[in-house]
């Protein structure tokens, strides 16, 4: 059978004996506006200088509306992976977590049971969530039957584009019509001119700013283990399930060919594999172009966050696969003491418009103004508190910003539906049957990624190296296991319709 876990029973024994052992009754007692529960959260990005005046500001509305306040502790990107680790391996009692397929990962959290349950709650506490999100979401996130985490309402899929400093591009004498839209590989390859443009006349810019923590995302891909970095894709049709390895694929492997004589030629910085992000660069505006993940009327808070004009092309039509629906997601701690009151909170986060915006936005008169009812622009206190939108929950009951059309959210619902599922959405790979394998091969992927993925390494001589040395690491046991479980899965499926 695919994926025998018992892991729904384990986790409700476990954070039931938790509860007691904490002291259940008096947690149980607290809830009240005069007795809050303290909600520990733990969520990604630049800790922000004005984030405890808006905490204190957000607690003055959630004491009363469900007995809980806000402690927000926020860790920086490059650093939120190990240190929720620390957190998740300590035991440490928290309330709620930032969780993707990113950083600190869903799907091995959830199995190896950081997490909480959440079918049982959602149903009693969560109904405004569950009438907010798009099906996907819930389909893609479910392991074996049960959610362990909130996606965010936002884009259901994944598309990726090609960023452009706008300025420099017209200072350059460049437009946005000399770049191909939708065509992949070509769309990459027609940077080219551009850059070689950057080079020339601005040599304190980074033309193309890659960085070592990047991967791939393609079109008609989708990854076993929610990564390419790692062994194991299926390409996305109806009716095919065959997992084959990516890195002997000409159409993956030819982004590697392309970011080395990148690379070669100046485009990429020397070091950009030991670079963690380009957050840095792209703030300084000291680039040319670099490859993101969009959303409708991206550019717009692209454009907005940095205070000048960056515009994108899209490389591929949107696809939705595990994910991009686990792209950003909020997991309750197996050791949180009142998962009641803390669902409670997450569905008020989703449904209530003034808590959501103020998370987001900060508080009125200070880091925004409104414009209109539902319309703001940034005052210049907002650069104390820039927020990542997508980490906070639903973002259709947000604000819209300067250049937003008055139906952004209908839009964004029209895209989502142009997004391709892939078949094998909802299909959660159980590597523990392949644990010494796997732990091989993430040091081999390790060894060899950054520097292909950068440009750094020529792929005709790496590319040969990695596939061996993940051979030797037991790639094939790894294929032939991720292979045998999509049968089982789809057989399982199928059987269930």
């Amino acid at each position: 059978m695919y994926i025998k876990f018992t892991l729904k029973t384990f986790l409700l024994i476990a954070s039931a004996s938790i509860l007691v052992s904490c002291g259940r009754n008096d947690a149980a007692a607290q809830g009240t506006p005069k007795n809050p529960y303290k909600i520990v959260w733990y969520t990604i990005g630049t800790p922000q200088k004005d984030i405890k005046i808006v905490e204190a500001k957000i607690n003055e509305y959630t004491k009363d509306k469900i007995g809980a306040v806000l402690d927000i502790r926020m860790i920086d990107w490059a650093n939120y992976n190990q240190k929720m680790n620390v957190v998740l391996i300590s035991g440490e009692s928290y309330d709620i977590c930032f969780t993707s397929s990113w950083t600190n990962y869903y799907e091995q959290n959830a199995i190896k049971g950081a997490f909480y349950p959440l079918n049982e709650l959602l149903d009693e506490y969560g109904q405004g969530i569950k009438n907010a999100l798009n099906p996907a979401f819930l389909k893609g996130a479910k392991i074996n039957g049960e959610l362990f985490a909130i996606p965010a309402n936002k884009e259901i899929g994944q598309q990726i584009v090609y960023r452009i400093n706008y300025p420099l591009m017209e200072k350059l004498g460049c437009s946005m019509s000399d770049f191909k839209t939708l065509s992949g590989i070509e769309s990459l390859k027609s940077l080219a001119p551009y850059l070689q443009k950057v080079k020339e006349n601005d040599p304190g810019f980074i033309p193309y700013a890659v960085f070592g923590n990047m991967v791939y995302i393609l079109g008609n891909m989708d990854f076993i283990l929610s990564n390419s970095g790692f062994p194991g894709a299926v390409k996305i049709e109806e009716g095919n399930y065959k997992v084959f390895n990516q890195f002997e694929d000409p159409e993956f492997t030819s982004y590697f060919d392309v970011h080395h004589d990148f690379y070669k030629k100046g485009y990429i910085a020397a070091d950009a594999a030991q670079i963690q992000d380009n957050q840095s660069i792209i703030v300084a505006g000291k680039w040319g172009a670099d490859m993101s993940q969009y959303q409708p009327f991206a550019d717009n808070i692209y454009s907005a966050q940095m205070g000048y004009t960056i515009k994108s092309f899209p490389a591929f039509k949107p696809i939705i696969t595990n994910n991009s629906v686990e792209g950003s997601m909020m997991a309750i701690s197996i050791n949180s003491k009142r998962p009641d009151i803390v669902m409670k909170f997450l569905n008020l986060l989703n449904t209530d418009k003034y808590a959501r915006n103020l998370m987001q936005f900060g508080i009125e008169g200070i880091h925004y103004k409104k414009t209109a009812s539902n319309k703001i622009e940034y005052l210049g206190a907002h650069s104390n508190y820039e927020m990542p939108g997508f980490s906070l929950g639903n973002l259709f009951i947000t604000y819209l910003l300067p250049g937003d059309p008055d139906d952004k959210w209908e839009q964004f619902e029209k895209w989502n539906k142009s997004a391709t599922p892939s078949q094998t959405l909802g299909f959660h790979f159980n590597p523990s049957i392949v644990s010494i394998e796997l732990a091989a091969i993430t040091s081999v992927s390790i060894q060899y990624a950054r520097g292909l993925f950068t440009g750094q390494s020529d792929p005709k001589l790496y590319v040969p190296k990695l596939i061996e040395d993940l051979k030797k690491a037991g790639l094939d046991k790894l294929l032939a296991e991720e292979q045998r479980q999509l049968n089982e899965w789809v057989a399982l499926t199928k059987s269930e319709q």
